[in-house]
């Protein structure tokens, strides 16, 4: 079926391009913070800088560095520092800005550098380290360099260039399996706590003051450190209630005490 198209020539065509918001080109970048507008080249200074019709000293050496440093990585006042001297005798409209070397970072690499220097700035932006400017020094971080090892050797996994042996697949395995039980013990552990802390609190409501105190013997006696019952179990439940409030389920053996309890009490009254 053919496509169906718009007839420009109708009222409505011409309204609705009235209403579209204009659009000059403008790009829109946000780094550390400052919000830079900078129109697209019609050429890319830095592709173009060895170009034979615009014979510029130093053109190739310049190209091929701005590539080599964006990924070294350097910031981008680090990269105009190197090259700013090889461009001295170049034509304003030719020289490489802060700008050209933004807009060919993002739209002129192979897409694996692109992908790179974005995860390489993420990590340095949340490190405190400038994108713009960070002087002489990397923009590298230890999380960005790590991040890249496990991104290659996942990639030569899946290529078939290399194949984990015995050793590290029974090591693979006992990590995983360690981290499953780190999740499940944090889980449990939270539970067992909640409970315990419901537990303190129906034992300091509801349990006469004697029979603290034999609890209080009977810890001694297993060599537990002592607990002041009216004070201790009172700041234990005030502090954790609010954290483990969300666990409504009464556990059956906290019901068994209040029950046993309760019934002790009415039969003390009859």
């Amino acid at each position: 079926m053919p496509k169906e198209s718009i007839d420009k020539r109708t009222k409505d065509y011409k309204d609705l391009v009235l209403r579209m918001p204009k659009n000059d080109g403008t790009i829109t970048e946000v780094i550390d913070g400052e919000t830079f507008k900078y129109m697209p080249e019609p050429r890319c200074r830095c592709c173009s800088a060895d170009d034979p019709a615009k014979d510029l000293p130093n053109g190739k050496i310049v190209k091929e560095l701005v590539d080599r440093l964006i990924m070294y990585p350097m910031s981008v006042a680090g990269i105009l520092r190197y090259i700013d001297p090889m461009m001295e005798d170049w034509p304003t409209k030719y020289k490489i800005t802060a700008r050209s070397i933004r807009g060919h970072n993002k739209n002129h690499l192979p897409w694996e550098d692109v992908a790179t220097r974005y995860m390489i700035e993420k990590w340095a932006a949340q490190k405190g380290i400038s994108v713009l400017d960070a002087g002489e020094r990397m923009i590298l971080t230890e999380e960005a360099w790590l991040e890249k090892t496990t991104q290659k050797g996942w990639e030569r996994l899946l290529e078939g260039n290399i194949e984990p042996g015995w050793a590290e697949t029974q090591k693979a395995f006992e990590r995983l399996q360690g981290i499953k039980d780190q999740a499940e013990n944090i889980y449990s552990s939270t539970y067992l706590l909640a409970q315990l802390h419901k537990i303190i609190e129906a034992v300091n409501d509801i349990m006469p003051e004697e029979y603290k105190d034999a609890l209080e013997e009977r810890l001694r006696e297993e060599e537990t450190p002592a607990l002041d019952l009216d004070n201790d179990l009172n700041v234990l439940v005030e502090e954790s209630y609010e954290e483990f409030d969300e666990i409504e389920e009464v556990d059956p053996l906290v019901q068994e005490i209040i029950n046993y309890e309760e019934k002790e009490e009415e039969h003390g009254t009859r």
